[in-house]
């Protein structure tokens, strides 16, 4: 499982939300947030689950399924 970018782009404008205030909300540091939203840091499940609660969604709703993992479910 890894962070969809788009999708936790899309959940920061449906909530009104930029970079810093997500940062200051969520108590993730700013630098993490800019690392995860350009790829260069894949981040832990427990910051996702900080800048989900913060965003008003799921963790599932920020994450895309690798293709192992959809593979498997066909199966």
């Amino acid at each position: 499982m890894r962070l969809d970018i788009t999708k936790l782009k899309i959940a920061m404008i449906r909530k009104k939300i930029n970079q810093n205030k997500l940062a200051e909300e969520s108590g993730v540091n700013k630098t993490t947030i800019s690392l995860l939203m350009t790829g260069k840091q894949r981040g832990s499940v427990q910051t996702w689950e900080k800048l989900a609660k913060v965003l008003n969604v799921k963790v599932f709703d920020l994450t895309e399924a690798e293709e192992s993992e959809c593979e498997n479910e066909s199966n």
